[in-house]
């Protein structure tokens, strides 16, 4: 008799295994597959959740307290949990390998229900689609997954849709919207929307205020932060206003001015990272109106972790092509660009008081020059 082996996800969670036709030989089979959550749930001890299915499922069943992941990497261990090998013989052990190009004729799980008289089916994620063909792995399958691989309306609980960013919670999906609209409003698209929205996201910043600064969520309480850019270390600041003030008069360098090109992740990559600051001065101190303008030093990590100016990389030795000599603020950037906002002086009176928005996207060109890429004025 036709069996099927049936898998159902929402988010994070996979069903897998559902027999059409019950037969005593050959029971149903309902595979759950979570990833990247802690089990705080009333099942494991903790009072303040509210999980009442999960926990009569327990009920039915045995719950295993004492757990072990193979890799803290989802694509490794559901490679591990499905075909019944530890990452070290799969050879899984990022988000980008595929199972089938290091174990070509390896037996997945649902592969070896669908060879043993089960009709096998699935629906959002068992394996890391990283690490699988584009059929999720088309050989474990007897239904090709796109019969039954996308997520449709009906398949949500009453009063659910499609999540945003992986979230279902109306309030917070809400703050999302308003973020994004936030970000076209400042005309961010493309590339920039992504970076923009990625940095609010990672921050846990959620909302924009009217004088620009972010209320974000942090461990259940709510702060203030100036900027929805990364921190950069105080070193950086320090080495920044240092070299800026041996090089140039009327110096202005503001902490929320200087971004993070190339992070690291260690001590052991440290020496890669990279900072860039924007900041205002008479280079030269050659003393005047008109003399200030908005230049760029770069920031790197020397000997002894000791964080230093790179003058080949900097103004007044590359070119900076900024047109004008007062920055408002950085809203975004990348490893090779740079989106700020600044003011523009009128074309009837460009010696005075720049009152025009305008933003700008700054790019490097690979040798080590910054040049104006985009430019669009903005409404006052």
């Amino acid at each position: 008799m036709t069996k099927i082996f049936f898998q159902l996800a929402a988010v994070c969670i996979s069903l897998f295994n559902i027999n059409l036709f019950a037969q005593k030989a050959k029971p149903n089979v309902l595979f759950i597959a979570v990833d990247d959550l802690k089990p705080m749930l009333n099942c494991y001890g903790e009072s303040q959740m509210i999980t009442p299915n999960i926990d009569r499922l327990a009920k039915m069943g045995t719950v295993f307290m004492n757990n072990y992941c193979q890799q803290a990497v989802c694509a490794p261990t559901r490679a591990s949990l499905l075909t019944g090998q530890r990452p070290d013989y799969t050879r899984i052990w990022d988000l980008k390998t595929q199972i089938r190009d290091m174990v070509p004729n390896i037996v997945t799980l649902p592969q070896y229900f669908r060879e043993n008289g089960y009709v096998t089916a699935t629906i959002g994620k068992m394996f890391d689609q990283r690490s699988v063909d584009k059929g999720m792995d088309v050989r474990s399958w007897s239904i090709p997954t796109g019969t039954y691989g996308k997520m449709m309306p009906e398949d949500y609980a009453k009063g659910y849709e499609n999540p945003t960013n992986g979230y279902q919670s109306k309030e917070t999906k809400a703050k999302l919207a308003k973020i994004e609209a936030d970000a076209k409003a400042r005309g961010l698209d493309g590339a920039e929307l992504v970076e923009f929205l990625s940095k609010k996201k990672n921050t846990v910043c959620l909302t924009t205020n009217s004088d620009d600064s972010i209320t974000a969520i942090s461990n259940g309480k709510c702060s203030v932060s100036t900027s929805s850019l990364s921190p950069v270390p105080k070193q950086v600041i320090k080495a920044v206003t240092s070299y800026a003030n041996a090089i140039a008069c009327n110096v202005e360098v503001k902490p929320n001015n200087i971004v993070t090109l190339v992070p690291h992740k260690t001590n052991d990559d440290i020496m890669e990272s990279k900072y860039a600051a924007l900041w205002s001065g008479d280079i030269g101190c050659e003393g005047g109106t008109g003399t200030v303008t908005t230049n760029i030093l770069i920031v790197g990590v020397g000997a002894f972790d000791a964080y230093m100016v790179n003058p080949s990389q900097s103004s007044p030795i590359i070119e900076f092509g900024l047109p004008v000599p007062f920055l408002s603020k950085i809203i975004s950037n990348t490893k090779n660009s740079i989106v700020l906002e600044a003011n523009e002086a009128a074309e009837t009176d460009p010696n005075c008081c720049p009152s025009i928005p305008v933003r700008f996207t700054l790019t490097s060109d690979g040798k080590n020059n910054w040049n104006v890429t985009d430019k669009k004025y903005l409404k006052k």
